[in-house]
């Protein structure tokens, strides 16, 4: 809470980078912690509703009309940051509003011709969890193929292999597994998150 508080351009306002003590926000960084603190509001901790409301601020900065999310205000789309920015969102008392079903229906356009840029688990995790929550005829449409694109990718041993081209090769295969079931199985709503 503290490092949402730093003084900040109005751009950056609400949301958070690096160290506590930056003074510009980023969407992943912004995105994690927004899912921290509705984790913990959920949980019983006293998270004052103007840090919520301030980060869903933030991250509403970084939606571009075409309905994709860019890594800072105004910048430009990218998918995993997209998915981030569209669970935020739901998750943040701003379910299937207009703007979060354009933001879906980018997410299936993007996804017509297989994975559409780097960073493949934390993106299919997150384009995963939020497409569920935006629900009906998107997350219908949106499970098939994202359950065909990740089983492809788990080897022999149960684990998850990189995925081809995708910047995030160096992650290890804890990170891609954890990430892969996470994606696969949010439909069963084990995640506490999800149980409300």
């Amino acid at each position: 809470l503290a490092a949402q508080k730093v003084n900040k351009g109005a751009n950056d306002k609400g949301g958070w980078r690096y160290t506590p003590a930056d003074t510009t926000s980023d969407m992943s960084h912004s995105g994690w912690a927004t899912m921290t603190l509705r984790s913990a509001r959920n949980n019983g901790t006293p998270v004052p509703k103007e840090a919520i409301d301030d980060a869903v601020a933030y991250i509403k900065k970084c939606n571009a009309a075409d309905g994709s999310f860019g890594y800072t205000a105004g910048g430009g789309g990218s998918m995993p940051l997209t998915g981030a920015g569209l669970l935020c969102l739901e998750l943040s008392g701003e379910h299937r509003t207009d703007a979060n079903r354009k933001t879906g229906q980018y997410i299936l356009n993007a996804f017509k011709n297989g994975w559409p840029g780097g960073y493949f688990y934390y993106g299919i995790y997150y384009a995963s969890q939020g497409m569920f929550q935006l629900g009906d005829k998107e997350w219908e449409e949106f499970a098939p193929k994202m359950y065909e694109m990740v089983l492809k990718l788990q080897a022999a041993d149960g684990s998850w292999q990189p995925a081809p081209g995708s910047a995030d090769e160096g992650a290890g295969p804890c990170f891609r597994t954890g990430m892969a079931v996470l994606a696969l199985s949010v439909s069963y709503r084990q995640l506490p998150i999800y149980q409300l």
